[in-house]
């Protein structure tokens, strides 16, 4: 009787072995991939950084003390660079090519002497709004990060900045009117959100004021570059 249990046992569980071999095993849970942001329609944003000002003054007739017709006078300074963004981009692809708008304030305001004269003429560029529409275009790797170029129209209203203890004053400065160019790198940092990096160089043109009594001319060239940071928010989906 016991061989006939345990041989029975053993047919049980050989039985129960073979039947589970059988069953089919369950597919492991099939995670769907991200869905791919589209980088094409509206957006609106913010920027902030800095600026370096490359400014050159020329003093055409020679106005300030021992300075010969033709005396040049090179400010270099830091400043401050802020405001907004709205631009429209068309993705197809990995490529994207849009067109973009900015306005806002460069913190300029600096003078100085007169260069290699005894005067006490100082002559530089004020504070201002800023604005460029530039086209862009640009490579998107990995679906969340885009490389691009910019360029186009630049323009500046900051005004000249003039003191002289000699009796003159100096007359307004037309607005600057030039051209920009740059680039940097945007990323996918939330739903419809984006950060970059971007660096611009504009050279805004040359502009004159003049000084009555008796006219003196003289020309201001203006050329920045700035590096800035910023945020977009994309319309849509």
């Amino acid at each position: 009787m016991r061989r006939i249990l345990l041989a029975a046992t053993a047919l049980v569980a050989f039985s129960t072995v073979a039947v589970a071999a059988d069953m089919p095993v369950k597919a492991p849970a099939y995670a769907a991939p991200a869905p791919m942001f589209n980088w094409t329609g509206f957006y609106i944003g913010g920027n902030v950084g800095a600026a370096w000002e490359n400014l050159t003054t020329t003093d055409v007739d020679g106005f300030a003390a021992l300075a010969t017709p033709g005396t040049r006078t090179k400010l270099h300074d830091t400043g401050f660079i802020g405001g907004g963004q709205l631009g429209y981009n068309f993705q197809s692809g990995n490529w994207l090519v849009g067109i973009e708008g900015d306005i806002g304030w460069l913190d300029l305001g600096k003078k100085r002497f007169i260069t290699g004269t005894t005067s006490s003429t100082q002559v530089g560029i004020d504070s201002g709004l800023y604005a460029d529409v530039t086209g862009r275009i640009g490579y998107i790797t990995n679906n969340n990060a885009l490389w691009y170029a910019k360029g186009g129209w630049a323009y500046y209203n900051g005004d000249r900045l003039f003191s002289t203890t000699a009796g003159f004053t100096a007359g307004n400065i037309g607005s600057f009117s030039g051209w920009t160019a740059g680039g940097g790198v945007e990323w996918l940092i939330g739903p419809n959100w984006t950060a970059k990096i971007e660096y611009q160089h504009f050279d805004f043109g040359t502009e004159r004021f003049a000084l009555t009594p008796p006219t003196f001319r003289f020309d201001e060239k203006l050329r920045v570059d700035v590096v800035k940071v910023g945020l977009n928010w994309k319309f849509g989906n």
